[in-house]
This record gives C-alpha cells, structure tokens and sequence, in this order.
C-alpha cells in the first residue's frame, strides 16, 4: 500500500478542523476502470494523443496517477463546433482483488465550441480514481454533469483538473448518493479574461459514509 496526501487546501486552517488535507493508503497495483460510452455524438473526436494538461493540487496524487501506465482517452471538438448531443461516459470503479481501479479522460475545446459531458461513476467495492483534465480555448463553453452512485465499500478519488482561455469556462454540477468514501477535488486555472467557473453540488450521503 502507498500512503499519498491529497485535498490539500490552499491556505490552511485550524487543525482542530481536520479538513487542511487527508492522507490516503492506495495499493500499489494499478489498472484501468471499466468505461462505456454510447454512441459518440457528431462533431467529437476520439483519439489517445494527450497533450498532459494541468496537475491537481496533489504532487503525490498526479504522480500516482501518471505512473499506473492507464491510456487516457482524449475527446476533441474542433473550432466553432457546437455539440448537439450530450457525450455520455459511465466509469465502474469496481475491483475485487487487490489494485486500484483508473480512468483518465481528457476533453479539448477548440475555439468558441460547445459540449455537455455526462459522466456517471459507478463502484461496489476497492479503490478507484477518476482524473478528467479539461483544456478550453477561447470563448469555449462546457457544462459538466458528474453523478456518483457507488456503494458502502467503494473509495473513490475524483479529481478534476481544467485550464481556461479567455471567455471560456465551465459549468459543473454533481451529484453524489450512497454510503461510499468520496473525496472529490476541482482545479481550475482562470488564465484569460472573463474565464469563469460556476459550481452546484447536491449530496445525500447515508450510513457511514464520507464526502
């Protein structure tokens, strides 16, 4: 098992509040979580060339993610393209031998296009991490819909790392339920002007569980 810290919080405070940051054991072993994806809607493209865009806030985290030797599935929408149709991708974290189940997705908006992705993570039980990592050119528009539905014995990373040019921005709304332990990061890097991020979070989390 590796021990890394993660939900680091930028500017500290008291420790009494445990919420600075936590400290996780991940086994060693890593391998790809199950995707499906529907029908891919006109004016996506589909490769595996990523271009390694911005880090989370955890030095200990990328590397752990970086290094478990899992493709990342890179979706492109080329300049003034206006996706009609949601893209629609379900991840299952499950893994009931011992290893740690990962995802890497990536999405690149060309100039002044527009996508909705609907991301649905799913999980049983043993250890998953979700790394979406977003690279929006300007006046590019995404809204982000995750829905996390896992269960009591299911411990979940979901990190969301996203650099905007200026005009460009996204909107990410999530949704958790269960009784699993969540820890769910967003990074976002305003670098141009007018660059925005807007954020609703719904929760219902039963038993034991963590968010």
């Amino acid at each position: 098992m590796k021990e890394i810290t993660i939900n680091q919080l930028p500017e500290p405070t008291w420790n009494w509040l445990h919420v600075n940051d936590r400290q996780i054991r991940l086994p060693e072993d890593r391998k790809a979580a199950e995707v499906l994806m529907g029908t891919l809607p006109e004016g996506i493209i589909e490769s595996d060339k990523s271009r390694s865009l911005a880090t989370s806030g955890s030095d200990e985290l990328d590397a752990y993610v970086k290094n478990s030797a899992v493709n990342t599935a890179v979706y492109t929408v080329a300049d003034g393209v206006k996706v009609p149709e949601p893209l629609r991708l379900r991840y299952d974290y499950t893994m009931q031998e011992e290893g740690t189940a990962v995802s890497r997705s990536e999405i690149n908006l060309g100039v002044n296009s527009e996508l909705t992705l609907i991301c649905i993570l799913t999980g049983r039980e043993g250890f998953g991490i979700s790394d979406l990592q977003i690279y929006a050119e300007e006046g590019a528009k995404l809204t982000l819909v995750r829905v996390y539905m896992t269960k009591e014995r299911q411990h979940l990373i979901s990190n969301v790392n996203a650099a905007f040019k200026e005009d460009a921005g996204m909107i990410l709304m999530e949704v958790i339920t269960g009784s699993s332990d969540l820890l769910l990061e967003c990074h976002a890097d305003l670098d141009g002007a007018r660059s925005y991020l807007e954020t609703d979070t719904g929760y219902y989390v039963e038993k034991d569980g963590i968010l």
